[in-house]
């Protein structure tokens, strides 16, 4: 089997959760998860606040390591008998400290032994990467890199479903699997589909 991408953030960290805390935190906003976020930005926030959360998302050492988990024990589970077995790599955009470093915590924290991350440089998108390391399999939660992954690479490429990335597939979209859960992108891993 090639290569397998995975997505930290709407994938298996819930950075939507994490925001809001900043946010609640500072601003006194309503703290909400990944699976209740409706726009894919804060636009229910004041600009200032949300450049100001980013500011402290930017700054901090931790944040990236500590944002709660998405994925059940059973998923987790399998990512992690998946990652014994394949080449896995976890590739994200975040900005900030030691991106790298604390994604790797958040996995190892999972139970991956020496995860393999790729944190984006700022002009490289989600489907030069899964073409330059031949990715076989690769599930998103942006609609856009999924769909840039599909036409850019040879990549099986899967949106994972939340309120923020519908769109009508039959427009652009048409070679991106939708799924609801993590356990459906494994599974179909598992069954070579």
């Amino acid at each position: 089997m090639g290569p397998i991408m995975f997505d930290m953030d709407g994938v298996l960290a819930d950075f939507v959760a994490g925001f809001t805390k900043v946010a609640h935190d500072k601003f006194g906003y309503v703290q909400y998860g990944t699976k209740d976020h409706r726009s894919w930005d804060f636009n229910h926030m004041e600009g200032k606040h949300v450049v100001e959360v980013w500011q402290h998302i930017h700054k901090s050492r931790t944040f990236w390591q500590d944002l709660p988990t998405m994925i059940s024990m059973n998923e987790t589970g399998q990512l992690v008998d998946l990652c014994a077995r394949n080449e896995v790599y976890f590739c994200t955009s975040r900005p900030g400290v030691r991106t790298r470093e604390q994604t790797m915590e958040w996995l190892m924290r999972a139970g991956i032994d020496n995860p393999a991350v790729i944190v984006l440089p700022t002009l490289a998108t989600k489907g030069m990467i899964a073409k330059a390391i031949g990715a076989e399999y690769s599930i998103e939660d942006k609609a856009g890199n999924a769909v840039c992954i599909s036409y850019m690479s040879d990549a099986t490429s899967y949106l994972i479903d939340r309120p923020y990335n519908q769109f009508n597939h039959d427009a652009l979209g048409s070679k991106v699997r939708r799924i609801f859960r993590v356990h459906e992108y494994l599974d179909a891993i598992e069954e070579g589909r």
